[in-house]
């Protein structure tokens, strides 16, 4: 196939139904075809909203087989997270941040996100929770963010929802662990 039939057939697919089985049909044929996930990439930035919100949906769960073709969209995807986006364009991308790599240069931008979202409960609960789990994958090397991170977390905790309840407990005991004694 060309790049064109491939961004096609994943448009048609997307658009076809919004379902966990079309989701997995279309990360089966993606496999870890690198033109594949490339045109897949230019659908998800695709400026109709419908698409980019189900194609959000695949993208997190595209996960740690194909991180090294998706880091270098990584820096666009991040952008999205400074603009008026459908909740689902940050849940999704948070959840595969979740599971791969992240690399050095985009580090810091992504804490300064996470913080913001666990700190601010106009987000979505999910988007709390899952930069919980993200920031705790990142503040591992700094010990500094890591006791700002504990103090934040035991400040939002009262007053959140179950889900975000319950992952920030889990990190809150993984902290006060990690975190050498005052």
């Amino acid at each position: 196939m060309s790049r064109k039939s491939d961004i096609c057939w994943i448009r048609r697919q997307i658009l076809w139904e919004h379902s966990k089985a079309q989701r997995d049909h279309i990360l089966q044929w993606l496999g870890t075809d690198k033109d594949r996930i490339t045109s897949f990439m230019e659908v998800y930035f695709d400026p109709d909203l419908i698409i980019r919100q189900r194609a959000a949906y695949v993208l997190g769960r595209l996960g740690k087989a194909h991180q090294k073709m998706l880091q270098p969209h990584y820096p666009s995807i991040l952008m999205e997270f400074n603009q008026d986006v459908h909740s689902s364009r940050i849940r999704n991308p948070l959840r595969l941040f979740e599971t791969v790599d992240i690399p050095l240069s985009i580090e810091m931008p992504l804490m300064e996100h996470c913080f913001d979202f666990v700190q601010n409960p106009r987000w979505q609960d999910a988007i709390r929770a899952f930069a919980i789990t993200v920031l705790g994958r990142l503040v591992k090397t700094y010990p500094e963010l890591q006791r700002e991170f504990l103090l934040i977390l035991e400040a939002q905790i009262l007053d959140s929802a179950p889900s975000f309840r319950s992952r920030a407990e889990k990190m809150i005991h993984r902290l006060r662990q990690d975190l050498p004694p005052l």
